[in-house]
C-alpha cells in the first residue's frame, strides 16, 4: 500500500514537471498573453512569434561585459551557452 501510495506521488511529480516545463515554453514563445496575434517570424527553425515581437540577432542587442572573471556568456551543465542578462541593452 505505501508502494503505490508512493509510486503514485512520483507520478505526480512527473507531471508536475511536465507541466512546468510546458508553461515556461509556452511563455518564452508565445509571451505572457495565449490569446496573441501570431505572425511568421521568417526564420524557419523559430516559427510563429508574437506580433510585437522582432527577431534580432544577440551581437545586436547586447554588448561585451564582464563582471571579474566571468565571460559575456556562461555554460550551464548541460553545456548550454546564455548570456548574463547585464549585457542586454535596451
Amino acid at each position: 500500500m505505501i508502494d503505490q501510495i508512493i509510486e503514485k506521488k512520483l507520478r505526480q511529480i512527473e507531471l508536475l514537471r511536465e507541466k512546468r516545463t510546458a508553461v515556461i515554453n509556452q511563455a518564452v514563445t508565445r509571451g505572457l498573453d495565449p490569446d496573441v496575434e501570431l505572425v511568421e517570424s521568417g526564420i524557419e527553425w523559430i516559427g510563429k512569434i508574437p506580433k510585437g515581437w522582432k527577431v534580432r540577432r544577440i551581437k545586436d542587442i547586447s554588448s561585451y561585459c564582464s563582471r571579474g572573471a566571468s565571460p559575456e556568456y556562461t555554460e550551464d551543465e548541460n553545456g548550454y551557452k546564455f548570456i548574463n542578462q547585464s549585457c542586454i541593452r535596451d
